[in-house]
């Protein structure tokens, strides 16, 4: 197993109460980490385990759609903790599937309202609250639809193009101010994101799943430890890029 050290460093998660932002809030807790969660569903069940095993963590409930639940959660953090090292913004859905001409401008709306705009304010009040400490990591989940086209995905596509594009612009501008920015975009990971777009049926994979030099499914854990990699001092020359976690689906 990986380690890494994250001791008195303080982690920000949004998605985080199922896959990979569960995921990742593990990995920072058994890296010595104090995390503030954030997500549209409360799991008990995680939050039970996270104080059985006496972790320091915050939850706030709530949409992100909600520039006031985005406020309050990040206001939280700096009356908790008092700083902020490192932020995950993963939160994201994938939209409805479907042919472009029988979208919907309200399916349209809600995927980039969410995939886009809300992620738009995390990454201002993590900017606030890094900028004065004059360092901090800043991880962005876009997806491997960030890299490529996927027929009949196209809002949920264009809303993950559009998030590697702001990490490039947004390492360009906050780099030589100490704060790292990068995205992850993971390939098929395990996760419930993927038991809907398959509906429960891991054989309907079958297909990308043989495109995949490694031959099988990611899991949420190894993107956790892509994460951890780029909010540590080690991976500091990484900057502004989109690096795929899909086991070689993009080489082909």
């Amino acid at each position: 197993m990986l380690s890494f050290d994250f001791k008195n460093k303080v982690v920000a998660i949004t998605g985080a109460s199922y896959g990979i932002g569960q995921a990742t809030a593990w990995a920072f807790v058994r890296s010595g980490a104090q995390v503030a969660l954030l997500d549209l569903e409360e799991n008990q069940g995680f939050l039970e385990e996270l104080k059985q095993q006496n972790a320091s963590f915050i939850f706030t409930k709530g949409d992100i759609r909600d520039v006031q639940v985005q406020q309050g959660f990040f206001d939280s953090i700096q009356a908790r903790f008092g700083r902020l090292d490192v932020s995950f913004l993963n939160a994201g859905i994938e939209g409805v599937p479907g042919p472009f001409l029988e979208s919907t401008r309200k399916d349209w709306t809600r995927t980039l309202d969410i995939n886009l705009e809300a992620l738009r304010e995390g990454v201002r009040l993590s900017l606030e609250a890094m900028l004065p400490q004059k360092q901090g990591a800043l991880v962005l989940n876009a997806s491997i639809a960030g890299l490529r086209g996927f027929a009949y995905s196209s809002a949920y596509v264009a809303s993950k193009h559009a998030v590697v594009g702001l990490t490039k612009c947004l390492a360009m501008e906050f780099a030589a101010q100490g704060i790292q920015i990068n995205a992850v975009c993971p390939g098929l990971i395990q996760t419930p994101m993927i038991d809907r777009f398959s509906g429960g049926d891991m054989e309907a994979l079958a297909p990308m799943i043989a495109r995949k030099a490694i031959g099988r499914i990611g899991q949420a854990e190894e993107v956790a430890h892509l994460v951890q990699y780029l909010s540590c001092p080690e991976s500091a020359f990484i900057v502004g890029q989109a690096i795929a976690i899909d086991g070689g689906y993009t080489l082909g």
